[in-house]
């Protein structure tokens, strides 16, 4: 405002020097004193926040390991976990998660017909919290280790009581829980990471995954009936 009143008076001034006619000098003014009674602040535009979304499963749990066709460039295995839910037991799986990285897998990096730990370096961990058909077996409540015996049409699942080992080199069968054979899939997108997977199929039932390149094995799950 004091802005506009300067001007006012230096146009006064002009006025009286130059005799502007006094219908000119009106209209002047009048702008002058429009303008700055109209004129406000630039509101501020707040800076537009980032949006991050995450799958479900990695919102939940940071350690799962996603559905990703494409290739890894990290070389080393990395720690996954896969949790979930089925009846009353809640169930984990940790295990090391290593990639394709343009290798041939079956019969390969993992020979046919040969003990596996179904991951990397240690022993896949299975922990439960209560009883379960497993496999169509029952498995007590505990913590056991995870190998398999891959083959070109039929898988050995192993569940292991001695959970905490190194590779193969420690597996001993004295100490076998459950034996069960199981059909391998074929999928015909990659699946860079090895990655397992807890799905729940209903109240009392679901199936543990276990997917790599493009070969997937499900072991069914169910809640152990009461007597």
């Amino acid at each position: 405002m004091a802005t506009a009143q300067t001007a006012l008076m230096k146009m006064v001034c002009i006025n009286s020097r130059y005799m502007i006619a006094p219908f000119s000098f009106l209209i002047v003014v009048l702008c002058l004193l429009s303008t700055s009674c109209e004129r406000k602040p630039t509101p501020e535009i707040p800076e537009s926040k980032a949006e991050t979304t995450l799958s479900p499963d990695r919102a939940e749990n940071p350690f799962a390991i996603p559905a990703q066709s494409e290739p890894d460039t990290l070389g080393e295995s990395v720690m996954a976990q896969a949790i979930g839910q089925v009846g009353d037991s809640q169930i984990e799986i940790e295990y090391h998660s290593p990639a394709v990285r343009g290798r041939a897998i079956w019969g390969r990096e993992v020979p046919y017909g040969q003990l596996w730990v179904t991951g990397s370096h240690s022993a896949t961990r299975l922990t439960i919290g209560a009883p379960l058909l497993f496999g169509g077996k029952e498995l007590p409540a505990g913590k056991y280790a995870i190998f398999t015996i891959p083959g070109r049409k039929d898988w050995e699942v192993i569940i292991n009581r001695d959970w905490n080992q190194h590779l193969t080199t420690q597996y001993a069968r004295s100490k076998d829980v459950l034996r069960f054979t199981v059909k391998p899939s074929l999928q015909m997108i990659n699946q860079e990471r090895l990655r397992y997977e807890v799905i729940s199929l209903g109240a009392d039932s679901g199936q543990v995954t276990m997917s790599w390149e493009k070969v997937k094995i499900s072991i069914p799950l169910s809640k152990r009936a009461t007597l």
